[in-house]
């Protein structure tokens, strides 16, 4: 169904939520999942016909910019390189949440263009499956 409605209304939430990360910043799940939140702008910059690209491309780039350093997580001394066990029940390392941030590289190169955002996301998984891989091919 196509609600006339519901555009206008995201669009009212993101303004609103534009105006709330300048004084309250992304933090825990929102800050984990950024790449969720900049996936659904992107698909609105594509598919809204709001003529407010500009606008959605800010919100994108600063929900990046608050969200969690994935490539760091996973290429820097953070990423478990063993049996996920204390210290390492924390949020960020939640399995869901770890798969989810395998994403957040070929979405922001939808709009960094750089290739090494692109290319993250295959080398992500392939550092899964090294430390965290099971005989059945899936990680866990």
């Amino acid at each position: 169904a196509n609600d006339t409605r519901v555009i206008p209304a995201v669009m009212k939430f993101l303004h609103e939520a534009h105006r709330r990360m300048f004084k309250t910043p992304l933090a825990l799940w929102s800050m984990l999942r950024w790449e969720d939140f900049v996936l659904a702008i992107h698909w609105l910059i594509d598919n809204g016909n709001t003529g407010e690209e500009q606008f959605l491309w800010d919100i994108a780039e600063l929900t990046e910019q608050q969200g969690m350093n994935w490539r760091d997580f996973f290429d820097g001394n953070s990423f478990p390189a063993g049996p996920v066990a204390p210290p390492y029940f924390t949020p960020e390392y939640n399995g869901v949440t770890v798969t989810q941030a395998i994403k957040s590289g070929g979405v922001w190169y939808r709009q960094s263009k750089s290739i090494l955002d692109r290319d993250s996301s295959y080398q992500r998984v392939e550092r899964l499956d090294k430390y965290h891989g099971l005989a059945s091919g899936v990680y866990g």
